[in-house]
């Protein structure tokens, strides 16, 4: 995903691009879906003034991390900046997700599902980018809606559920 301007920037426009694609450098291999996401978004967005079709891969990238992640606004938000660039529609997975939990949020289901997988409260926060407390908040509202009471109740319903699918 490196497209970086080949010579130094002249303009400043062109700075500001070089430091958004190195900010999307850096934030490859971190496992915190929302700020990598918003810097893929944010590089896509600078991009497609220009060079829409640099961009496209760029907002592609953010659109699966913010699908996965949960954050349905933002991944909408991106499907119509594809859309604007000229990008082929695609169907992202949030609904066939939703479809498996219906009586969750779409939050709760970005957190059940890395919890079914085993992770823990503190490593699922760090996942999503966002707070320990906002992921136990998710798990108690969730644990309530599917009338379960632990981690191992939640891994079994989510195989059940997700295999069905």
């Amino acid at each position: 995903m490196r497209a970086v301007p080949a010579k130094s920037p002249s303009t400043p426009e062109e700075a500001n691009l070089a430091v958004l694609l190195r900010a999307v450098e850096l934030y490859e291999g971190v496992p915190r879906l929302l700020p990598r996401a918003s810097a893929l978004e944010d590089a896509g967005r600078k991009l497609a003034s220009r060079r829409a079709a640099e961009a496209v891969p760029h907002l592609d990238a953010a659109l699966n991390l913010y699908t996965q992640a949960g954050a349905e606004r933002d991944a909408a938000r991106v499907h119509r900046r594809l859309r604007a660039v000229g990008a082929p529609r695609r169907r992202t997975s949030s609904r066939r997700l939703a479809a498996a939990w219906p009586e969750l949020t779409a939050s709760e289901v970005a957190v059940v599902r890395l919890v079914a997988q085993g992770l823990t409260n503190g490593r699922t926060a760090e996942h999503l980018g966002i707070s320990p407390h906002t992921v136990s908040s998710h798990l108690r509202h969730a644990f309530t809606k599917l009338d379960i009471t632990s981690r191992v109740e939640l891994a079994r319903l989510a195989a059940e559920r997700e295999h069905a699918q």
